[in-house]
């Protein structure tokens, strides 16, 4: 037990042509999504997290929209800022 407890913990490596192949994927739901609607949801999401309101809803409809996981975040640490120890 000792000695995998003080084992380094194994580095995540991805292969390079998987990571291109998500950027690429990433950049054509971008191109291909309604941006009307996109900053429309993604409004609504931060104006609910100034308030008091359940922001799943929000956060399912920004998902509908075609916003990513780091679009939904960016707007939550707007409102809610981040989190930092120490």
């Amino acid at each position: 037990f000792e000695e995998i407890a003080s084992a380094p913990p194994a580095v995540l490596r991805v292969d390079p042509a998987i990571e291109q192949r998500q950027v690429e994927r990433v950049r054509e739901l971008r191109a291909s999504r309604d941006a009307r609607t996109h900053s429309a949801r993604l409004d609504e999401l931060e104006q609910a997290a100034r308030g008091s309101a359940n922001l799943m809803p929000h956060i399912l409809a920004s998902c509908g929209a075609n916003a990513t996981v780091g679009e939904i975040s960016d707007r939550l640490r707007k409102v809610f800022g981040e989190y930092k120890e120490g």
